[in-house]
């Protein structure tokens, strides 16, 4: 595992400095993201998700339904 996530850090290192990013911001925009909508270190994820008829939600869920085909 300890590999696997190594090359995950290298492919975020690499994105990160193709677009000069700030790693120092995205740290904190992720620390800010954890504290407005939790973390999944307690398995915490969303089961449902209700959006409202007609909204951009919506069409994103309805144009991306292979991702979440059970929201039919």
């Amino acid at each position: 595992m300890v590999k696997e996530i190594a090359d995950v850090y290298e492919v975020i290192d690499c994105i990160i400095e193709t677009f000069g990013l700030d790693k120092d911001k995205i740290i904190s925009y992720q620390a800010l993201k954890k504290a407005e909508r939790g973390s999944f270190t307690k398995n915490s994820f969303v089961e449902t998700f209700s959006p409202k008829k007609d909204s951009s939600e919506e069409r994103y869920c309805l144009l991306n339904v292979h991702r979440a085909p059970e929201i039919f």
